[in-house]
């Protein structure tokens, strides 16, 4: 206020002309920068100062005329609604950075508790694929010195328990649910058949898989389809060391998934339109748990002949199945 009263003095000198106009700025800084009240406090200083040292008599709080009594009062008047509108926006403008503070606060909390998850995830998968793997390596022990038969029914099973350690191995989170990129999946367990049987068959194994996210049960399903089928061509498509080739495809088609694996190998003897009608040799346990597996995913299975020669196999399943969540990207 003293401030202002100098810079009047300097400007207009002691003469009565707009007394009240150098105080409007300090009414506003008061308002802003010196907290609730201070802007108020700021129109009756400036009030006082006007009416003492510019208004005639001066040196004396007097208002001898209605017009300085109606200019005083309207400078109190106005004053108070500066002081007042400044105050509010400088209280508003505080609880808008406090809630900023807030938000960037919960923010921070907030990644930091997505990154444990996503490291708690991460420890989850890898726990569950060492356990998965050492019950591989125990079956794939006792198939070794078990009778022939017994010994291949035991590297089945682990070649399954192993299927189901790749899905844990491709966990990702999404929205909140744990899902596997099915394409990446797929194209990795082919990529081990490949190299399980490269050197033993002369076989081409071939992928080709749309870029879908499944939940953790869905994936493991069509992963154990995949592989039971890919595993029954090897074994029966291609007496003889016939050369040849598999081929596993995972589209979307309309409401559905469609995952085919089709190979050019013998064939089958007869001509069935669906999977019950397969040949006995060939409908055995792994046969069973293709149809389980279907039945589970909400779908089914279709087995036909291939031209000019071959085997396909067609397993369609619902896109989103009753109870889940999956993301197609």
């Amino acid at each position: 206020m003293l401030i202002a009263l100098a810079l009047h003095y300097a400007t207009f000198g002691p003469a009565p002309a707009m007394p009240f106009l150098s105080f409007f700025p300090p009414i506003i800084l008061a308002s802003v920068f010196l907290g609730r009240g201070s802007g108020l406090i700021a129109v009756a200083i400036s009030t006082a100062l006007s009416i003492y040292f510019f208004i005639e008599p001066q040196f004396q709080f007097a208002l001898p005329t209605p017009a300085d009594t109606i200019g005083a009062t309207l400078f109190v008047l106005t004053g108070c609604f500066i002081a007042s509108m400044a105050e509010a926006l400088q209280r508003a403008n505080v609880r808008a950075d406090r809630a900023q503070r807030d938000d960037k606060a919960a923010l921070a909390r907030a990644k930091a508790a997505w990154h444990d998850l996503d490291l708690l995830l991460v420890e989850f998968g890898h726990r569950t694929k060492n356990d998965l793997q050492r019950i591989t390596a125990t079956l794939m022990m006792q198939a070794a010195s078990a009778a022939p038969e017994v010994g291949e029914a035991l590297r089945a099973a682990a070649e399954r328990v192993r299927v189901v350690a790749h899905v844990h191995d491709r966990l990702a989170r999404r929205d909140g649910h744990v899902l596997v990129d099915v394409r990446v999946f797929l194209e990795d367990l082919i990529a081990d058949l490949r190299a399980s049987t490269a050197y033993l068959r002369p076989v081409g194994l071939f992928i080709e898989a749309e870029q879908h996210m499944l939940s953790v049960n869905r994936a493991g399903a069509v992963g154990l389809i995949a592989n039971e089928l890919v595993t029954n061509a090897l074994k029966h498509a291609f007496p003889d060391d016939r050369e040849g080739a598999i081929r596993v495809t995972l589209h979307s088609s309309g409401p559905d998934y469609l995952l085919v694996v089709a190979d050019d190998g013998v064939g089958m003897p007869q001509k069935p339109t669906d999977d019950s009608q397969r040949p006995a040799k060939q409908g055995g346990m792994g046969r069973r748990l293709v149809r389980a597996l279907a039945a589970q995913l909400g779908g089914s299975i279709e087995t036909s002949c291939a031209e000019p020669s071959g085997t396909i196999s067609t397993i369609r399943f619902p896109v989103s199945a009753p109870g889940t969540y999956d993301a197609p990207v």
